[in-house]
């Protein structure tokens, strides 16, 4: 794999895109008003985040490898934690993947002007494990962004959007054909990558992920035509 300076800045501004949430859309039915944040909350939940508690803080691993055989329906809206961070991290602990994720996209905009938090990444992977695509399509974003010239990172990246597209995820769908467009991806996956854009816009044109995607689409269709 080879990534030039000119790719690795715009991964790092599609992988910050997806780390801060702007993939994770929902149907309008299923929103809900925001609740702001309290501080003292968010303090204190970046607190116990520092201790590095061990049933979150696992061995590190791509998102590819660990995430669930079976997906969990989706239940997060924006805010989803926002009063009470730290019922969340105690449902996230027994295994509630929808406060996992929502705890990370908390915690993505906390430190948006900033490296993705290791708890956020954490946090991510563990939503993922528990079954939400967007959680590994953002954990494998967050260690793109802060591994870009990596091989392993970006393998393990290519891996995990592959997937997740296949599950339907928009930004997997868009990060995935992203890589496959830079040159970075394995045998079959132009195709495989062409066919999941159509993936991208499923929360409609103003999405980013859809945004991206068309763009995307202008330039595979500029690319010679490989003979199988």
């Amino acid at each position: 794999m080879k990534f030039w300076f000119s790719a690795i800045k715009w991964f790092a501004t599609l992988a910050l895109l997806v780390i801060l949430g702007e993939g994770c859309k929902i149907p309008p039915a299923a929103q809900k008003a925001p609740v702001a944040v309290r501080s003292s909350s968010l303090d204190s939940l970046i607190e116990i985040l520092e201790g590095e508690p061990a049933w979150l803080f696992t061995a590190n691993s791509c998102p590819a490898e660990t995430m669930a055989v079976v997906e969990t329906s989706s239940e997060f809206f924006e805010g989803m934690c926002s009063r009470d961070p730290i019922s969340c991290l105690r449902t996230c602990e027994n295994n509630g993947g929808n406060e996992c994720y929502a705890l990370a996209v908390l915690l993505d905009h906390k430190f948006q002007n900033e490296k993705p938090h290791k708890g956020a990444i954490k946090l991510h992977a563990r939503a993922c494990r528990l079954g939400l695509s967007s959680g590994c399509t953002n954990a494998a974003a967050s260690l793109l962004f802060l591994n870009l010239d990596d091989r392993e990172a970006q393998s393990c990246a290519l891996a995990t959007f592959r997937r997740t597209c296949a599950r339907n995820d928009p930004w997997g769908c868009t990060m995935f054909a992203e890589m496959v467009a830079a040159g970075n991806g394995l045998e079959g996956d132009e195709k495989q990558a062409r066919k999941g854009l159509e993936k991208s816009c499923q929360f409609g044109d103003e999405d980013p992920a859809c945004s991206r995607a068309k763009e995307l689409e202008k330039q595979f269709s500029n690319l010679p035509t490989k003979k199988r």
